[in-house]
């Protein structure tokens, strides 16, 4: 902590001269006023995809844009002495205008009232600017990428789709970032689900982008959130409650051998709405790994190399129903549940030598695995919202969910002339999860408002592993000294509060305090039972400055905890690869972040800068030393580390001209990864990671559009992961009054193959990986929407990041 406190202190008046030195021209000595209000529909909630314009009335000119806080409220704050009009968008209901309203010298000071939404299907664009839908809207610490207006949703996974998001960077293996950090949580629909937690890589990736409405990501979350995801969290919302009966349906082809599709289905009879979806998919590729590794220690030296060929198969499938009654117009139940079934099949070979001074000439061996896996994960839930007094609105949720996943691997071994050995590896793997949580909204006069809530969460993670071994006479045999059984238990309680304030007529504050007070049990082989507690208080600091009409700058401050997880702490002796053997450390403690940031935002022009500061201590790091009086690699987990991260980040979208528009995302970060233990490990890189897209626009429904991503090297502690760089060009048309959706792409056209670079090293120890992939492909999709498609807000319970205000908009 105090290592933070120095480190803020060194940063923040440099972040604040920069950003001041960016926004000086922007302030003026004008008078100001502003204008507020509550926007909401029949449920006494906002919708979701709701904009709120401000508007010269006189030109029509956009002036501004927010999105309101989860009870509807928004404030236009630092206006211009003139005449203004507010236009409000939300699809699927009749767009609003009102006004004008006239700000002046006696008139500073505007409340606009509750302005109700109602259904229509019929949607006026002449607040659309140019009829572009927005793709991306950055508000105060919150982004939202609006999947359902991109061209791509028809032929992309979610993985693919997060690329676009400021901030977030996905590599060539998909493996994803928050700000070059992979300590993160996703939700679906904000709720918890084991197939997110345990492997979010491989879960977004079966789930085709065509599911989903939005990608939601708050980097510096507040008080009122989990204190796991030390880099943020990232919400991914699906296309739900939709008025009437209606629904859409969408399939897509990728010639490597990729295929999704996916389903939903919306009924409404009164005040019940029934929502459902499906979605499949299939995964299919080859690729090769070329390994070298070598030992320099003493009496245990070797040079070891390999090539494998591998093939990767998934079949995924999935769905959901999701139910809700409108108790009255303010209150509602929602019910919902959703399950998950993949299959994993994986089969490599491969050919390797070993080098050793012991042996006078090299060792050849054939090494063949054959894994085979099942993953099913299903959860349930329940939310009840009702107002509360006349302010206050009051959140009752409960979810439970469970996963059990098998792994199974068949393994042959050949060293020189031997004859082969053969063994099974059996893994069974149980999560269950309960969640209850309580909450609290109340407004006060003067734009004030507190939160407050309750939540557990109850966790329990159970793995039995055996292996068998064939004896002479082919008859495989249990190997009891391999046995593992390891139980993790764990029981969080939490409580925060959350105080939203004016400071002024141009400032505003979010202050909260969370605390978390955590029980671990864990039984570890040999039936070893290890308990202990700890508590963590979690403060947030948000201030906001509306620098005018135009400009918005926003700083924050919050802690957050990293928990280790299954992979990292299961003690399992995992020699599947008998040449990179690993296990887990049941004795790892959290990791704890501090973050700062700020950010600047300009609406008229589509532009904003963010520069941010994160440190880690107690870090979990992977450690890779030779193993001893063996030929092997053996890697583990350890608190051994401190983390610095240093970005800053750019994104700006413009119109070249009414049809053509062009968004710009970049972010550069330092990082430096030192250990604390005694062998004082450092590492340290400068990377870069950035998406460029531009699309023209036709009236008939047309659109081509081009992007180009990139990705440069990830320090580790030992080493550094590969960069990455591809592109694609995507035309997508709508028929029949866009119910009837096609589209077609080519991507990486000039490269045949991805190829990936991984390097380890230390003083003793040297390791490189170049792992090889098809990358010249071509996609297929087609989407087709039936009944009436007007959507309304969902009752569900999502991720908000209720801390204040304004938006900007782009594209």
């Amino acid at each position: 902590m105090i290592i933070t406190t120095i480190c803020l202190r060194k940063i923040i008046p440099v972040y604040l001269i920069i950003f001041l030195a960016i926004t000086s021209h922007a302030i003026a000595q004008t008078p100001f006023g502003k204008i507020s209000g509550i926007v909401n529909d029949s449920t006494g909630y906002p919708p979701n995809a709701l904009n709120i314009f401000l508007l010269h009335d006189s030109t029509g000119k956009i002036v501004s844009s927010v999105m309101p806080d989860s009870i509807g409220t928004f404030v236009f704050d630092r206006i211009a002495h003139g005449k203004y009009r507010l236009g409000i968008i939300a699809t699927g209901y009749k767009q609003e205008m009102r006004g004008p309203f006239f700000i002046n010298k006696e008139t500073t000071s505007i409340n606009a009232g509750i302005i109700r939404l109602t259904g229509n299907s019929s949607q006026l664009r002449e607040l659309l600017v140019k009829g572009q839908k927005p793709l991306l809207q950055i508000s105060n610490n919150k982004t939202v990428y609006h999947v359902e207006n991109d061209i791509n949703k028809d032929n992309y996974s979610t993985t693919e789709m997060l690329r676009n998001v400021p901030g977030v960077m996905v590599d060539g293996s998909g493996n994803i970032y928050l700000k070059g950090n992979t300590n993160f949580r996703v939700y679906l629909n904000g709720k918890s689900a084991s197939f997110l937690a345990n492997d979010p890589k491989e879960a977004l990736k079966m789930l085709p982008a065509g599911s989903i409405k939005s990608i939601e990501v708050v980097f510096s979350p507040s008080a009122k959130y989990d204190g796991e995801g030390a880099a943020g969290i990232i919400n991914i919302i699906t296309k739900k409650k939709i008025t009437g009966n209606n629904g859409q349906l969408n399939a897509n082809g990728h010639t490597l051998g990729t295929f999704s599709g996916n389903g939903l289905l919306n009924i409404r009879t009164g005040n019940l709405i029934l929502s459902a979806n499906t979605a499949a998919s299939r995964y299919n590729y080859d690729a090769t790994l070329d390994t070298r590794q070598y030992s320099h220690v003493k009496a245990n030296e070797y040079d070891f190399s390999r090539a494998m060929a591998t093939n990767l198969r998934i079949n995924n499938i999935q769905g959901g129903l999701d139910l809700s009654y409108e108790i009255d117009s303010a209150s509602n139940l929602t019910v919902y549940g959703n399950i998950a079934d993949k299959s994993t099949g994986n089969f490599s070979t491969e050919n390797n030598i070993l080098i050793t001074p012991q042996a006078s000439t090299p060792n050849p061996g054939m090494l063949g695995i054959d894994n085979k896996n099942t993953d099913v994960n299903y959860d349930a839930g329940i939310d009840y919202n009702a107002p509360l007094g006349k302010s206050g609105a009051f959140v009752l949720s409960g979810n439970y969910n469970r996963q059990n996943l098998h792994i199974n691997n068949d393994i042959a071994q050949t060293v020189k002339n031997n004859p082969p050995a053969f063994y099974r590896n059996r893994n069974k793997q149980t999560l269950t999860q309960t969640t209850l949580q309580a909450d609290y909204t109340v407004g006060f006069k003067k734009n004030k408002r507190l939160e407050t809530g309750l939540k557990f969460i109850g966790r329990d993670i159970v793995s039995n592993y055996e292996q068998h071994l064939m004896n002479p006479d082919h008859v495989y045999e249990p190997n009891t000294d391999r046995a593992d059984y390891f139980n993790y238990e764990l029981n969080i309680m939490a409580g925060y509060t959350m105080f939203h304030f004016p400071i002024s007529s141009a400032w505003s504050a979010s202050l909260g305090m969370r605390v978390e007070h955590t029980l671990v049990n864990t039984i570890a082989g040999n039936n070893k039972n290890t308990r202990d507690s700890y508590t963590h208080p979690l403060p947030s600091v948000n201030i906001q400055w509306n620098v005018n009409a135009d400009n918005q700058l926003a700083m924050n401050y919050s802690q957050r905890l990293q928990r280790p997880w299954i992979e990292n702490l299961n003690p399992l002796y995992n020699d599947n690869d008998p040449y990179n053997v690993s296990f887990g450390n049941p004795y790892l403690t959290p990791e704890k972040t501090s973050s700062f940031s700020i950010e600047w935002m300009n609406s008229p022009k589509n532009i904003a800068v963010s520069i941010g500061q994160i440190f880690t201590t107690n870090s979990i790091e992977a450690y890779t030393i030779p193993a001893p009086g063996s030929n092997s690699a053996l890697s583990s987990f350890y608190n051994i580390g401190k983390r610095y991260n240093t970005n800053i980040g750019l994104n700006y979208s413009f119109n070249l001209s009414a049809r053509w528009n062009t968004s710009i995302n970049v972010q550069g970060i330092y990082m430096r990864v030192v250990s604390t233990d005694d062998h004082n490990y450092a590492n340290s890189l400068l990377s870069a990671n950035g998406a460029f897209r531009t699309g023209y626009s036709w009236d008939n429904g047309l659109k081509v559009e081009g992007s180009l991503y990139f990705y440069t090297s990830n320090p580790t502690l030992q080493g550094h992961s590969s960069g990455w760089v591809t592109y694609n060009i995507t035309a997508r048309k709508t028929f029949f009054q866009d119910k009837l959706g096609i589209s077609v792409g080519v991507e990486r056209f000039f490269q045949r193959h991805n190829i990936y670079r991984d390097k380890i090293e230390s003083p003793d120890f040297y390791q490189y990986m170049i792992y090889k992939t098809l990358a010249r492909a071509a996609r297929m999709g087609i989407t087709w929407k039936f009944g009436h498609s007007s959507i309304a807000g969902s009752h569900k319970t999502g991720v908000n990041n209720d801390d204040l205000k304004p938006s900007i908009k782009t594209r």
